[in-house]
């Protein structure tokens, strides 16, 4: 899991919940980003996302973390529009699909980092800092696009600020269909996906949502329709989950980032979390 304000990457053995040192990528001064999401390759590599809010002090790109670990300082892949990439997953062809969240799009690299291109920018991946708008994040920066997920033929992107799940279809020729809107939230309350964050595809097509905003673990089946799995209690801005299994059962894994309590002037209850067994 990484600290996103350090740029720290600690490995949690999950037989005995031993945290250790694992990698580092450059860390953000003071205000001018944070390290976002993490993913593996096919070949037990890491790539980390950081997020820049300031790109003149802090350069944002993909960091690739070698299956050993280790510090790492020289960026995978960078590009000149993406300052804050989020999202991150492999396509079967070893392409490195990324989000930017203030962009509001979806970046491709080459397997080798050395081609960037925008894959697509939607308005449905933009975020919405309206002063109308309640489900907007406390940044105070547009917030689109965010967590990212493949499953059977389609990429599925959270939408932070508008609370909702984006559903893209991918074309036989690799370019993307025509993006719409899988799952939304009622407007004035932002539930059930508010704060919608990082997400992950389980094997029957369902996409599991941590909803950071509303402290929350949902579920979106094949048909659009959202379930609160969880909500409340140790939870305390979940912002990313992954699927793993813990004995012989199917856990879902979620990083607390706390932030909303941080503002709040209180201690946030950072950490990993582990919520099952699910079906």
């Amino acid at each position: 899991m990484g600290y996103a304000l350090t740029g720290e990457i600690r490995a949690v053995s999950l037989a005995d919940n031993k945290v250790s040192a694992f990698a580092t990528v450059p860390a953000p001064p003071a205000n001018t980003g944070f390290v976002t999401g993490i993913t593996q390759s096919a070949a037990g590599d890491l790539y980390v996302a950081a997020a820049s809010l300031d790109p003149a002090a802090y350069a944002p790109g993909i960091y690739k973390i070698p299956a050993a670990g280790g510090p790492v300082t020289a960026a995978f892949a960078t590009d000149a529009a993406m300052n804050l990439p989020n999202g991150l997953v492999f396509d079967e062809d070893g392409n490195l699909f990324v989000t930017d969240s203030a962009l509001g799009a979806i970046f491709k690299i080459s397997p080798d980092g050395k081609t960037v291109t925008n894959w697509l920018t939607d308005p449905l991946l933009k975020g919405d800092i309206a002063a109308t708008n309640p489900c907007k994040t406390v940044l105070g920066i547009p917030f689109g696009a965010n967590g990212l997920a493949l499953s059977h033929g389609a990429f599925y992107v959270a939408n932070t600020d508008k609370a909702a799940l984006i559903k893209i279809p991918i074309n036989a020729d690799g370019t993307p269909d025509v993006a719409v809107e899988f799952s939304t939230s009622d407007p004035a309350t932002c539930l059930p996906l508010q704060g919608a964050d990082g997400i992950t595809a389980d094997a029957d097509g369902s996409i599991l949502v941590a909803g950071n905003g509303g402290n929350a673990l949902v579920r979106v089946g094949t048909d659009g329709k959202a379930t609160v799995l969880a909500k409340g209690g140790l939870f305390d801005g979940p912002a990313s989950v992954a699927l793993a299994t813990l004995g012989s059962k199917k856990h879902a894994l979620l990083t607390n980032f706390g932030l909303i309590t941080l503002l709040s002037m209180k201690t946030p209850k950072v950490g990993l979390l582990s919520y099952g067994p699910l079906p």
